[in-house]
């Protein structure tokens, strides 16, 4: 009995993690579905490439709103095999694989009403001044 255990438990240690597209596209819906700052359930997500290295994968997904094919925008993840599945990998103290949410950029896209636009470079000459907060004047 305890060799029968024994060997289940050897087994099921020594999974591997499928090297197919579906795999990685779970491990991908998965991540985003643990955001705060997604709406996976309303996102489609089609792995468009996806390139297989022992215990790691790096991939390029098309991510979009669900029922538009191909208005979607193409990310890069790197992806670790835990087990028997694939997880996407974050580097210790940096931002998250997929350089974040796409549609919330790491630094302001307007920095003010003063027609400065980022990095305090001008706005062309007789462009509208871009208002601080997008959506109010």
């Amino acid at each position: 009995m305890r060799l029968l255990f024994a060997t289940l438990l050897v087994l099921i240690s020594c999974a591997k993690a499928p090297q197919t597209k579906e795999a990685v596209k779970q491990a991908i819906v998965d991540y985003l579905a643990k955001r705060d700052d997604m709406m996976a359930s309303s996102m489609e997500v089609e792995v468009v490439s996806v390139d297989f290295k022992q215990k790691e994968a790096e991939a390029v997904a098309s991510i979009g709103p669900k029922g538009s094919p191909g208005s979607g925008i193409r990310i890069s993840y790197t992806l670790e095999a835990e087990g028997a599945k694939w997880v996407v990998k974050r580097k210790p103290g940096s931002a998250p694989a997929a350089s974040s949410n796409p549609h919330t950029p790491s630094s302001p896209v307007h920095e003010g009403i003063d027609g400065s636009a980022p990095g305090g470079k001008d706005l062309p000459a007789g462009h509208p001044p871009i208002p601080a907060t997008p959506g109010k004047p």
